[in-house]
């Protein structure tokens, strides 16, 4: 099975930003460059860096919604068993702004939702 064609590709010049990040600083705050989403849930993911190393790894904000959002290490992987479900948000843009930026907006977020 080509995993790849479980997720709505992003665009090459995405694709470049991707691992020009991976490249320069994998685990760096760089502004995050694409952002997945579940049709089914709140989860959403951005990514901010390829991998140099390995093609299904990404470093990015991970936000599944019943958890506090974290900024790690997302295995390509773990989207086989949401196949159909991931989509792109063509319309996302960081705004020049990091990564951490979005973990604060999206745990602030999760806090709110956590008081009820």
């Amino acid at each position: 099975m080509d995993v790849f064609s479980l997720v709505p590709r992003w665009s090459r010049e995405e694709e470049i930003r991707l691992a020009a990040n991976g490249r320069a600083s994998f685990e760096g705050n760089h502004p995050p460059v694409v952002r997945l989403y579940d049709t089914d849930s709140d989860a959403f993911w951005l990514l901010s860096a390829a991998s140099p190393r390995n093609p299904f790894d990404f470093w990015g904000l991970a936000y599944l919604g019943s958890a506090a959002p974290e900024i790690g290490l997302i295995h390509f992987l773990h989207f086989a068993r949401l196949a159909g479900r991931i989509k792109v948000d063509p319309t996302f843009d960081a705004g020049g702004k990091p990564l951490s930026h979005f973990l604060a907006e999206a745990r602030s977020s999760w806090e709110q939702k956590q008081k009820g």
